[in-house]
């Protein structure tokens, strides 16, 4: 469809000109994300230097067809040809999925909620004033409870967990890059459950976890437990240890 559309449009002068393969050939380009950009700069280097050649017209019509075409990419085969469509809507936060009140992708109605790069449920972004303590005993994995808290906030986030009790601050300190480390416990259907707020210095995100003995008098405690008290050296997430022994702490953790 679109070959008959150029073909009644280019001047027949210039298509006598042309090599038919090449001619041909110039719809392939249309299938992969490094001609399109060879397009884009074509057509604005001839125009910023009025710069005539011969293919221009046809250049420039492939540049339209590639704009309007909505063509990612293509994987060409003999009788077939698979054409992979970009999405509707598509939001990037410093590289990673992100949209704070709507959709990040949307995709063919695919529809993709996510905080800095998680998929999280549409609820949480759209209606999280409706959010209960069902929806967030759900979340099982680390990386959506983080999501869950960084949009609530910790406050409100435990404060739904425990039927609006809120947060106990056991203990407070700083960890041994700088970052601030807090203690906390809430009741949870008349269990009182500990959890402990750090941040991993590589990516300076903010991490609620929960201690495993969950009787822990400080956050050092705490911290330890969390590695049931392994020296440091059999510690998954500890890096930049030198020597092979155990030792209290490492260089640098993340």
């Amino acid at each position: 469809e679109l070959h008959s559309e150029l073909d009644s449009e280019l001047d027949s002068e210039l298509h006598s000109e042309l090599d038919s393969y090449v001619y041909r050939s110039h719809y392939l380009f249309l299938g992969t994300p490094y001609t399109r950009c060879y397009l884009a700069w074509y057509r604005f280097i001839s125009y910023e230097l009025n710069f005539n050649h011969k293919s221009k017209q046809i250049l420039n019509k492939l540049y339209w067809l590639s704009v309007y075409s909505s063509i990612q990419e293509c994987w060409f085969a003999r009788g077939y040809c698979l054409v992979l469509k970009n999405p509707k809507k598509v939001t990037f936060n410093n590289g990673l999925l992100h949209a704070e009140n709507s959709k990040a992708l949307d995709y063919d109605g695919y529809d993709g909620y996510f905080w800095k790069g998680v998929k999280v449920p549409e609820k949480l972004i759209i209606n999280p004033e409706s959010l209960t303590k069902e929806d967030l005993k759900k979340n099982q994995n680390a990386e959506v409870r983080r999501a869950f808290i960084e949009k609530l906030g910790v406050s409100k986030y435990f404060e739904i967990l425990s039927n609006g009790r809120g947060l106990n601050v056991v203990d407070s300190d700083v960890d041994d890059q700088g970052y601030p480390m807090k203690l906390m416990s809430f009741n949870f259907e008349g269990e009182e459950i500990q959890v402990l707020e750090c941040t991993c210095p590589s990516t300076e995100r903010v991490y609620n976890i929960y201690p495993p003995s969950q009787n822990c008098k400080n956050v050092w405690e705490a911290k330890a437990d969390t590695f049931k008290g392994a020296k440091l050296t059999y510690r998954h997430g500890d890096v930049g240890l030198v020597s092979s022994e155990p030792t209290e702490k490492p260089l640098i953790e993340t």
